[in-house]
Protein backbone atom coordinates (compact mmCIF):
# COMPACT_ATOMS: atom_id res chain seq x y z
CA UNK A 1 0.00 0.00 0.00
CA UNK A 2 1.24 3.49 -0.87
CA UNK A 3 1.40 5.95 2.02
CA UNK A 4 0.55 9.52 1.03
CA UNK A 5 1.04 12.58 3.21
CA UNK A 6 -1.42 15.41 2.47
CA UNK A 7 -0.37 18.79 3.85
CA UNK A 8 -3.05 21.42 4.42
CA UNK A 9 -5.64 18.69 4.89
CA UNK A 10 -8.23 20.96 6.50
CA UNK A 11 -8.30 23.49 3.66
CA UNK A 12 -10.63 23.58 0.67
CA UNK A 13 -8.47 21.38 -1.54
CA UNK A 14 -7.02 19.32 1.28
CA UNK A 15 -10.33 18.21 2.78
CA UNK A 16 -11.60 17.03 -0.59
CA UNK A 17 -8.31 15.33 -1.45
CA UNK A 18 -8.28 13.52 1.89
CA UNK A 19 -11.80 12.16 1.40
CA UNK A 20 -11.18 11.05 -2.19
CA UNK A 21 -7.85 9.38 -1.51
CA UNK A 22 -9.19 7.58 1.56
CA UNK A 23 -11.96 6.11 -0.57
CA UNK A 24 -9.29 4.62 -2.83
CA UNK A 25 -8.09 1.48 -1.06
CA UNK A 26 -4.67 1.66 -2.75
CA UNK A 27 -3.59 4.45 -0.42
CA UNK A 28 -2.84 4.88 3.25
CA UNK A 29 -3.40 8.55 4.08
CA UNK A 30 -1.57 10.66 6.65
CA UNK A 31 -2.54 14.31 7.07
CA UNK A 32 -0.99 17.49 8.44
CA UNK A 33 -2.65 20.82 9.20
CA UNK A 34 -2.49 23.54 11.83
CA UNK A 35 -6.19 22.86 12.49
CA UNK A 36 -7.80 19.87 14.17
CA UNK A 37 -9.08 17.14 11.89
CA UNK A 38 -12.80 17.77 11.44
CA UNK A 39 -13.94 14.62 9.67
CA UNK A 40 -14.75 11.08 10.75
CA UNK A 41 -12.56 9.72 7.94
CA UNK A 42 -10.09 7.19 9.44
CA UNK A 43 -6.73 8.88 8.85
CA UNK A 44 -3.69 9.55 11.00
CA UNK A 45 -3.71 13.31 11.53
CA UNK A 46 -0.99 15.55 12.92
CA UNK A 47 -1.94 19.02 14.08
CA UNK A 48 1.23 20.94 13.37
CA UNK A 49 2.71 23.60 11.11
CA UNK A 50 4.82 22.54 8.14
CA UNK A 51 7.42 25.11 9.25
CA UNK A 52 7.70 23.46 12.67
CA UNK A 53 10.44 21.07 13.80
CA UNK A 54 7.56 18.85 14.96
CA UNK A 55 6.87 18.00 11.31
CA UNK A 56 9.71 15.47 11.44
CA UNK A 57 7.60 13.31 13.76
CA UNK A 58 5.27 12.65 10.83
CA UNK A 59 8.14 11.20 8.79
CA UNK A 60 9.63 9.31 11.73
CA UNK A 61 6.36 7.52 12.48
CA UNK A 62 5.22 6.84 8.91
CA UNK A 63 6.93 5.45 5.86
CA UNK A 64 5.83 8.24 3.52
CA UNK A 65 6.01 7.36 -0.19
CA UNK A 66 4.46 10.50 -1.68
CA UNK A 67 3.59 14.00 -0.48
CA UNK A 68 0.70 16.03 -1.88
CA UNK A 69 1.69 19.53 -0.83
CA UNK A 70 -1.39 21.75 -0.45
CA UNK A 71 -0.54 23.73 2.71
CA UNK A 72 -0.18 27.41 1.80
CA UNK A 73 -1.15 31.00 2.33
CA UNK A 74 -3.66 31.34 -0.51
CA UNK A 75 -4.94 34.93 -0.49
CA UNK A 76 -3.54 37.38 -3.05
CA UNK A 77 -4.80 40.34 -1.00
CA UNK A 78 -3.20 39.03 2.18
CA UNK A 79 0.07 38.49 0.35
CA UNK A 80 0.07 42.13 -0.80
CA UNK A 81 -0.64 43.34 2.73
CA UNK A 82 1.89 41.05 4.37
CA UNK A 83 4.41 39.61 1.89
CA UNK A 84 6.73 38.46 4.69
CA UNK A 85 4.05 36.16 6.11
CA UNK A 86 3.21 34.90 2.63
CA UNK A 87 6.85 34.05 1.91
CA UNK A 88 7.27 32.35 5.28
CA UNK A 89 4.25 30.11 4.74
CA UNK A 90 4.76 29.28 1.07
CA UNK A 91 8.55 29.23 0.76
CA UNK A 92 10.03 28.45 4.19
CA UNK A 93 7.31 25.89 4.86
CA UNK A 94 8.01 24.19 1.54
CA UNK A 95 11.76 24.11 2.19
CA UNK A 96 11.24 22.42 5.56
CA UNK A 97 8.99 19.86 3.89
CA UNK A 98 11.48 19.22 1.08
CA UNK A 99 14.37 18.71 3.51
CA UNK A 100 12.38 16.06 5.38
CA UNK A 101 11.33 14.39 2.14
CA UNK A 102 14.99 14.07 1.16
CA UNK A 103 16.04 12.87 4.61
CA UNK A 104 13.36 10.17 4.68
CA UNK A 105 13.60 9.12 1.02
CA UNK A 106 10.15 10.19 -0.13
CA UNK A 107 9.69 9.07 -3.72
CA UNK A 108 7.48 11.86 -5.12
CA UNK A 109 6.09 15.32 -4.36
CA UNK A 110 2.93 16.63 -6.00
CA UNK A 111 2.92 20.41 -5.59
CA UNK A 112 -0.12 22.69 -5.82
CA UNK A 113 0.76 25.84 -7.74
CA UNK A 114 -1.34 28.47 -9.47
CA UNK A 115 -2.12 30.17 -12.77
CA UNK A 116 -1.19 33.42 -11.01
CA UNK A 117 2.48 32.72 -11.71
CA UNK A 118 1.88 33.61 -15.38
CA UNK A 119 0.57 37.12 -14.70
CA UNK A 120 -1.00 38.94 -17.65
CA UNK A 121 0.19 37.01 -20.67
CA UNK A 122 -0.01 38.54 -24.14
CA UNK A 123 -0.64 35.12 -25.66
CA UNK A 124 -3.76 33.18 -24.69
CA UNK A 125 -4.42 30.44 -23.82
CA UNK A 126 -1.26 30.16 -21.72
CA UNK A 127 0.72 26.94 -21.97
CA UNK A 128 3.25 25.55 -19.52
CA UNK A 129 6.21 26.95 -21.48
CA UNK A 130 5.12 30.58 -21.03
CA UNK A 131 7.61 32.78 -19.18
CA UNK A 132 6.28 33.46 -15.66
CA UNK A 133 5.39 37.05 -14.83
CA UNK A 134 4.02 37.05 -11.25
CA UNK A 135 2.14 40.22 -10.28
CA UNK A 136 1.64 39.57 -6.54
CA UNK A 137 3.73 38.29 -3.63
CA UNK A 138 1.48 35.22 -3.60
CA UNK A 139 2.37 34.41 -7.20
CA UNK A 140 6.07 35.03 -6.49
CA UNK A 141 6.05 32.66 -3.51
CA UNK A 142 4.21 29.95 -5.45
CA UNK A 143 6.73 30.16 -8.29
CA UNK A 144 9.52 29.86 -5.74
CA UNK A 145 7.75 26.83 -4.27
CA UNK A 146 7.72 25.23 -7.71
CA UNK A 147 11.39 25.88 -8.32
CA UNK A 148 12.55 24.56 -4.97
CA UNK A 149 10.63 21.34 -5.59
CA UNK A 150 12.09 21.05 -9.09
CA UNK A 151 15.71 21.35 -7.91
CA UNK A 152 15.20 19.08 -4.89
CA UNK A 153 16.23 15.92 -6.71
CA UNK A 154 12.93 14.28 -5.76
CA UNK A 155 10.54 13.14 -8.49
CA UNK A 156 7.72 15.65 -8.77
CA UNK A 157 4.51 16.70 -10.45
CA UNK A 158 3.51 20.38 -10.39
CA UNK A 159 -0.12 21.27 -11.02
CA UNK A 160 -0.80 24.90 -11.89
CA UNK A 161 -4.45 25.34 -10.97
CA UNK A 162 -6.71 27.94 -12.52
CA UNK A 163 -9.63 29.24 -10.41
CA UNK A 164 -10.88 26.20 -8.49
CA UNK A 165 -14.43 26.26 -7.16
CA UNK A 166 -16.74 23.73 -5.57
CA UNK A 167 -18.45 22.44 -2.45
CA UNK A 168 -16.34 23.02 0.65
CA UNK A 169 -14.98 26.37 -0.49
CA UNK A 170 -18.05 28.10 0.92
CA UNK A 171 -17.51 26.62 4.37
CA UNK A 172 -13.74 26.86 4.42
CA UNK A 173 -13.32 30.33 2.89
CA UNK A 174 -10.49 29.06 0.68
CA UNK A 175 -9.00 32.51 0.13
CA UNK A 176 -12.45 34.03 -0.41
CA UNK A 177 -12.41 33.68 -4.21
CA UNK A 178 -14.89 35.30 -6.53
CA UNK A 179 -17.25 32.30 -6.73
CA UNK A 180 -17.38 32.10 -2.93
CA UNK A 181 -18.16 35.79 -2.57
CA UNK A 182 -20.81 35.78 -5.28
CA UNK A 183 -22.68 32.71 -3.99
CA UNK A 184 -22.57 33.82 -0.37
CA UNK A 185 -23.75 37.31 -1.28
CA UNK A 186 -26.48 36.23 -3.66
CA UNK A 187 -28.03 33.67 -1.34
CA UNK A 188 -28.11 36.27 1.44
CA UNK A 189 -29.46 38.90 -1.00
CA UNK A 190 -26.49 41.18 -0.41
CA UNK A 191 -24.83 43.64 -2.78
CA UNK A 192 -22.27 41.96 -5.02
CA UNK A 193 -19.03 43.84 -5.63
CA UNK A 194 -17.10 43.32 -8.86
CA UNK A 195 -13.58 44.73 -8.82
CA UNK A 196 -12.81 46.17 -12.24
CA UNK A 197 -15.36 46.46 -15.03
CA UNK A 198 -16.23 42.76 -15.08
CA UNK A 199 -14.71 42.11 -18.49
CA UNK A 200 -11.64 40.57 -16.84
CA UNK A 201 -11.60 36.83 -17.37
CA UNK A 202 -10.80 33.70 -15.42
CA UNK A 203 -10.57 29.99 -16.14
CA UNK A 204 -12.84 28.17 -13.66
CA UNK A 205 -12.40 24.47 -12.89
CA UNK A 206 -14.54 22.34 -10.59
CA UNK A 207 -12.76 20.78 -7.62
CA UNK A 208 -14.09 17.36 -8.62
CA UNK A 209 -11.95 17.58 -11.76
CA UNK A 210 -8.92 18.73 -9.75
CA UNK A 211 -9.18 15.79 -7.36
CA UNK A 212 -9.63 13.32 -10.22
CA UNK A 213 -6.57 14.70 -12.05
CA UNK A 214 -4.43 14.01 -8.98
CA UNK A 215 -5.81 10.50 -8.60
CA UNK A 216 -5.19 9.77 -12.27
CA UNK A 217 -1.60 11.05 -12.35
CA UNK A 218 -0.65 8.70 -9.51
CA UNK A 219 -1.81 5.80 -11.67
CA UNK A 220 0.77 6.73 -14.31
CA UNK A 221 4.56 6.69 -14.34
CA UNK A 222 4.70 10.40 -15.21
CA UNK A 223 7.33 12.32 -13.27
CA UNK A 224 9.15 15.65 -13.32
CA UNK A 225 6.41 17.39 -15.28
CA UNK A 226 4.35 20.55 -14.87
CA UNK A 227 0.68 20.62 -15.90
CA UNK A 228 -1.93 23.33 -16.22
CA UNK A 229 -5.05 22.02 -14.50
CA UNK A 230 -7.94 24.05 -15.89
CA UNK A 231 -11.11 24.00 -17.95
CA UNK A 232 -9.38 25.77 -20.84
CA UNK A 233 -12.38 28.12 -21.13
CA UNK A 234 -12.09 31.89 -20.69
CA UNK A 235 -15.02 33.26 -18.68
CA UNK A 236 -15.65 37.00 -18.03
CA UNK A 237 -16.55 37.86 -14.44
CA UNK A 238 -19.72 39.54 -15.73
CA UNK A 239 -20.77 36.22 -17.29
CA UNK A 240 -20.04 34.39 -14.02
CA UNK A 241 -22.27 36.92 -12.26
CA UNK A 242 -25.07 36.35 -14.79
CA UNK A 243 -24.87 32.55 -14.53
CA UNK A 244 -24.96 32.58 -10.74
CA UNK A 245 -27.79 35.13 -10.73
CA UNK A 246 -29.89 32.73 -12.82
CA UNK A 247 -29.05 29.74 -10.62
CA UNK A 248 -29.70 31.53 -7.32
CA UNK A 249 -32.58 33.77 -8.43
CA UNK A 250 -30.61 36.88 -7.53
CA UNK A 251 -32.08 40.04 -9.13
CA UNK A 252 -29.81 42.90 -8.06
CA UNK A 253 -27.17 44.56 -10.21
CA UNK A 254 -23.50 44.38 -9.19
CA UNK A 255 -21.54 47.26 -7.69
CA UNK A 256 -18.35 47.98 -9.61
CA UNK A 257 -15.21 49.02 -7.72
CA UNK A 258 -11.61 49.73 -8.84
CA UNK A 259 -9.53 46.66 -9.69
CA UNK A 260 -7.41 45.29 -6.84
CA UNK A 261 -3.62 45.43 -6.71
CA UNK A 262 -2.03 42.31 -8.22
CA UNK A 263 -5.19 41.35 -10.08
CA UNK A 264 -4.79 39.74 -13.51
CA UNK A 265 -6.87 41.11 -16.39
CA UNK A 266 -7.25 38.05 -18.62
CA UNK A 267 -6.53 34.44 -17.80
CA UNK A 268 -7.18 31.15 -19.54
CA UNK A 269 -4.85 28.16 -19.54
CA UNK A 270 -4.00 25.73 -22.30
CA UNK A 271 -4.86 22.36 -20.74
CA UNK A 272 -3.95 20.17 -23.72
CA UNK A 273 -0.93 18.68 -21.92
CA UNK A 274 -2.93 17.31 -18.98
CA UNK A 275 -5.28 15.58 -21.43
CA UNK A 276 -2.58 12.95 -21.86
CA UNK A 277 -4.04 11.31 -18.78
CA UNK A 278 -7.18 13.25 -17.81
CA UNK A 279 -9.90 15.33 -19.45
CA UNK A 280 -11.75 17.85 -17.20
CA UNK A 281 -15.39 17.08 -17.99
CA UNK A 282 -17.54 19.29 -15.71
CA UNK A 283 -18.74 22.46 -17.43
CA UNK A 284 -19.18 25.70 -15.50
CA UNK A 285 -22.99 25.73 -15.42
CA UNK A 286 -23.14 22.16 -14.12
CA UNK A 287 -20.46 22.77 -11.51
CA UNK A 288 -22.00 26.02 -10.25
CA UNK A 289 -25.47 24.46 -10.06
CA UNK A 290 -24.10 21.60 -7.96
CA UNK A 291 -22.26 24.06 -5.71
CA UNK A 292 -25.35 26.19 -5.05
CA UNK A 293 -27.51 23.10 -4.47
CA UNK A 294 -25.07 21.75 -1.89
CA UNK A 295 -24.80 25.15 -0.23
CA UNK A 296 -28.55 25.45 0.14
CA UNK A 297 -28.87 21.92 1.51
CA UNK A 298 -26.40 22.52 4.33
CA UNK A 299 -28.06 25.90 5.04
CA UNK A 300 -25.02 27.83 6.15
Amino acid sequence: MITILITGSEGFLGSRFTKAFCENKKYNIVTVDTKKFCSDIPVKHYQTDIKSQKLEQVFLENNIDCVIHLAAQVSVNNSVNNPQHDACENIIGTLNLINLCKKYNVKKIIGASTAAIYGDSQSLPINENAIPNPLSPYAVSKLAMENYIKISGIDYIIFRYSNVYGDGLLRDGGGAGVVTKFVNGMLHNEKIIIYGDGTQTRDFICIDNVVEANLRVLETNIKNETFNCSSGIETPINLLFEELSKITGYNQKPVYMPAQIGSINRNVLDNSKIKKFYYPDIDLKTGLSKLVKNYMEIKI
